[in-house]
């Protein structure tokens, strides 16, 4: 009581409804709250609260009776019901007239934030480690990000289009995918599409849940040979007799090429663009575990991922896409490697620059070993199943590599 009493005695019934629209409990979303009737409109219709309908507007006041309750992407029937009964009420108190009505019933839900989670995610939280203590609400701030409409849109409406037919076609229960542009040379991340229907679990497994790259490593074990450019050219023979590899329950294991034959030796070359496994575990071998480790250090993996152990020579080492994005974009940037972001700039009231993004990038490798790398990958194109990819673009140089592990359990094209 006296609390009210206070407020009503230094503020104005319009400041302290403001107060709470900007702060009133909507959802939860992982471990972040969703706070707010802006924030909440930006997540779930993708625009500022001036900016809905009366649909849009209905439906976020109707999630503040019960914000655990009201989860949209869990429980999209009873936000359609609440809506649709608020709507009912306009009706019959005459606020809306009745073709209205049956207009607005009619509508779909639509949530922007089922579409462009991942985005978001990313954005939120890049927002706020470039804020951090600053005390600034979401409403003074204009934001500039690297967001490319035309791909994300694209590739969002390709995705939605062709995986249920895709899944459909060849009966694939639990087949998904994460799909993550980039610019080639300053790692601008344009765009961050999932098929995860659910919004937190697409943020996880694009974001933070990490597979192995398998053949997706060859890359960086052909940077590793061809740096060394006075002993290693693609057109040297290579051992390809089959080894034992000691794994770490004791165990051995032989790895085998994919047409299970072993030919005393191959062309550099032909190893990779033709998948021949043994040449790349002989060569591990004759260098060393740590050798290797420090050559993948040496290219800013994490070293809490490196484990030293053998199964890594056969692409057991862990990322996740929006890592793997930025770690192989250093093919495409001339031995330059960039990191990653999302946001440009953050302006507060029209006038204060609070951040600028900077490119930040350093020379990871030597640029013959990288030249003739790239030269392999575009023989995939060339030789591979996908060759038409070459005939469907004719005036590009194309070049791709893809990883499978555990009977295409996790599948990576890059």
């Amino acid at each position: 009581m006296y609390m009210v009493l206070i407020l009503d005695s230094f503020y104005k019934k319009d400041c302290i409804l403001e107060s709470y629209l900007n702060a009133v409990y909507l959802w939860q979303d992982g471990d972040e709250q969703i706070q707010g009737f802006s924030l909440a409109n930006l997540y779930c219709c993708g625009l500022p609260i001036d900016k809905l309908n009366l649909d849009q507007y209905v439906l976020i006041v109707d999630m503040v009776k019960s914000a655990s309750l009201y989860i949209s992407w869990r429980n999209l029937k009873l936000d359609l019901n609440g809506r649709n009964l608020v709507l009912l009420n306009f009706y019959h108190q005459d606020v809306i007239e009745k073709q209205t009505y049956l207009q607005l019933f009619k509508r779909p839900l639509k949530f922007f934030i089922l579409e462009n989670s991942n985005f978001l995610q990313l954005f939120q939280i890049e927002v706020k480690e470039k804020l951090k203590n600053q005390d600034k609400t979401l409403s003074d701030l204009r934001i500039f990000t690297t967001l490319e409409n035309l791909f994300h849109n694209f590739f969002g409406k390709t995705i939605k289009v062709n995986i249920p037919e895709l899944k459909k076609k060849k009966k694939l229960k639990d087949f998904e995918i994460k799909t993550i542009i980039v610019d080639k040379s300053i790692v601008d991340i344009n765009a961050l599409v999932s098929s995860f229907y659910l919004m937190l679990y697409a943020y996880k497994c694009v974001l933070k849940v990490r597979r192995f790259i398998d053949f997706l490593y060859k890359l960086l074990i052909y940077l590793k040979f061809l740096f060394n450019h006075k002993k290693y050219h693609l057109n040297i023979w290579v051992s390809n007799y089959p080894v034992l590899i000691n794994l770490e329950d004791d165990t051995y294991c032989t790895p085998k090429n994919n047409n299970y034959q072993f030919n005393k030796r191959v062309f550099l070359l032909d190893s990779l663009t033709h998948y021949i496994n043994i040449p790349i575990v002989n060569f591990i071998l004759y260098k060393g575990l740590d050798s290797l480790i420090e050559n993948w250090i040496h290219l800013d993996f994490s070293k809490k991922y490196l484990n030293r152990l053998s199964s890594i020579s056969l692409g057991s080492i862990n990322l996740t896409p929006i890592k793997s994005a930025q770690d192989f974009q250093i093919s495409s940037n001339q031995e330059y490697k960039s990191f990653s972001y999302l946001v440009r700039f953050i302006i507060f009231d029209d006038k204060k620059i609070l951040y600028q993004s900077l490119v930040q990038s350093k020379k990871t490798v030597f640029s013959k070993a990288l030249y003739l790398t790239v030269y392999a990958m575009q023989k995939f194109i060339t030789f591979r199943t996908d060759k038409f990819l070459d005939d469907l673009f004719e005036n590009l140089s194309l070049t791709r590599k893809t990883g499978i592990k555990n009977n295409l359990v996790n599948s990576w094209f890059v």
